[in-house]
C-alpha cells in the first residue's frame, strides 16, 4: 500500500460470476478498492 494510504482502484470486467468473485476476493485481501463489471458496457459505466 501507498504510503499515503489511498487505495489503488481496480476494475475487473469478466463474464464469468465466479472468476470476478474470486479475484475481487483476492485483490480486497491486499487492500486493493475493487470494482467489477460482466461487460464491457458496465465497465464503462462503472468508471464515471
Amino acid at each position: 500500500m501507498e504510503a499515503n494510504n489511498l487505495k489503488a482502484k481496480i476494475l475487473i470486467i469478466d463474464d464469468d460470476p465466479d472468476f470476478r468473485k474470486v479475484a475481487s476476493m483476492m485483490l480486497k485481501s491486499e487492500f486493493y478498492d475493487v470494482v467489477t463489471a460482466k461487460n464491457s458496457q458496465e465497465g464503462k459505466e462503472k468508471l464515471v
